[in-house]
């Protein structure tokens, strides 16, 4: 991979605010967007106790939690690295769309500031490297008074100070791409994701950068970083891109739903890449996208579809063997694993609230399920194996977060669906492509 630009994000120390340790409440909160280290004997969560989305992190077991960072600023994502040594998150100073991303300990140490640190940048949290030793992040950077010395001055083209947006230079030959597709007074912008190491043991790599785009998502990377997985694309059409890292080239294309942005995953010997598609499809399943030696598609096959059900979220709890899908039936979600490799049915997974908005591994405890109701708190839930989902003691109790008076609705299975609301759908899919000229859209 090609070494990042002198303009590259580098992690910055910052001082420690973790806060104490708190028994589970029955105070009504929220808890959203789990992520669980390796050995899933800790989970890493939002929560809005207090009042304000923070890290917060405890064993699933038992209703001790702890504040990782008592910063009054709104946390949006979380991942903890797969070697466990970090905790990753995104951060939304004053709620404002210009995040920033953050590394830091499980014990709250060692805070630091990974991308997104200019004034008027923005930074997006992606997926981590398969061995934890990198960060891949989506970086805007800003133009005009705010813009880096290297993105200003004669370099850069006259309509970018004027735009309403973001956009960056990174070298003389990105600069003469910018200019040769975009003319005096056309707009342009330029987003970039960088692999960074949050140790600063090795320096920043630029993994892709994409003209005209309004956000980009590295969503995996194989095991040998030779090939990423990115997410971008309009609403609406939206693309899943098969990137060469190396030769910074897309080998493949294929139309991806709207919704989660965490769209799929490559296998371990990257030769498949499982997606939640709508390709040539009115609902969106799980497809896989064989490749051949160099990254180019060698076929595509559905794996797992309903015929009046969109597939809302994909996650792999069981290190990529299994899949767990959701399934969007009559405004409420359906949960289910299924084995990767067609080997056995699907194990359905019985849900006490209406909606699943994040699934995530957590070791051999199972996986982590955020659930969301319309008169209950979001809370999160164990899913041992073969076991039914267990709320975790720190999450609010349903009994806590109904307004007194209005008892919570019977157990999802026992009462009639409710009526079926319209989405609009995309129009027509095209058959799948060698190259992308722009990936565009919201991370």
């Amino acid at each position: 991979m090609t070494p990042a630009a002198s303009g590259a994000p580098v992690p910055a120390l910052l001082a420690d605010t973790a806060g104490g340790r708190d028994t589970a409440s029955r105070t009504a909160h929220g808890c959203w967007y789990p992520s669980a280290d390796p050995a899933g004997r800790q989970v890493a969560f939002i929560c809005d106790r207090g009042g304000v989305p923070r890290l917060w992190a405890g064993p699933p077991d038992t209703g001790e939690a702890r504040l990782l960072d008592a910063n009054p600023e709104p946390v949006t994502e979380v991942s903890w690295s797969p070697d466990g040594r970090w905790i990753a998150y995104t951060v939304a100073p004053g709620g404002s769309g210009h995040t920033r991303v953050l590394c830091v300990r499980p014990d709250g140490t060692g805070r630091r500031e990974v991308a997104g640190a200019v004034p008027g940048s923005s930074a997006h949290l992606g997926c981590w490297t398969r061995d934890g030793s990198a960060l891949a992040v989506t970086v805007a950077e800003p133009v005009g008074e705010n813009a880096p010395a290297e993105t200003t001055g004669s370099r850069a083209d006259e309509a970018w100070a004027h735009r309403d947006g973001t956009a960056v230079l990174l070298d003389d030959a990105h600069a003469a791409e910018g200019r040769a597709r975009h003319p005096a007074g056309a707009p342009a912008g330029r987003l970039s994701a960088y692999l960074i190491d949050p140790d600063r043991t090795r320096s920043p790599v630029l993994l892709a950068a994409e003209p005209e785009a309004a956000t980009l998502r590295v969503c995996d990377l194989t095991p040998d970083g030779r090939l990423a997985l990115l997410r971008g694309g309009p609403r609406g059409r939206r693309r899943a891109v098969v990137w060469d890292t190396a030769g910074r080239r897309a080998t493949c294309t294929l139309a991806v739903a709207d919704g989660d942005p965490w769209i799929g995953r490559f296998s371990a010997d990257g030769r498949t890449v499982w997606l939640r598609s709508d390709h040539d499809r009115e609902f969106a399943a799980l497809m896989a996208l064989a490749l051949d030696e160099h990254g180019e598609p060698a076929g595509l096959s559905v794996t797992a579809a309903r015929e009046d059900s969109d597939m809302d979220l994909l996650a792999f709890p069981e290190d990529g063997h299994r899949a767990a899908v959701s399934w969007n039936t009559a405004g409420a979600c359906e949960l289910e694993t299924l084995a990767l490799n067609g080997d056995g049915p699907a194990r359905p997974i019985s849900l006490e609230h209406e909606v699943v908005t994040r699934v995530a591994p957590a070791g051999p405890s199972g996986m982590l399920l955020a659930l969301s109701g319309s008169q209950r708190r979001p809370g999160i839930w164990l899913v041992p194996h073969a076991a039914p989902p267990a709320r975790t003691p720190w999450s609010s109790r349903d009994a806590d977060a109904v307004p007194p008076g209005r008892p919570p609705p019977p157990v999802r299975g026992s009462r009639t669906p409710p009526p079926a609301v319209p989405r609009p759908r995309a129009g027509g899919r095209g058959t799948v492509l060698r190259s992308v000229s722009s990936i565009a859209g919201r991370a």
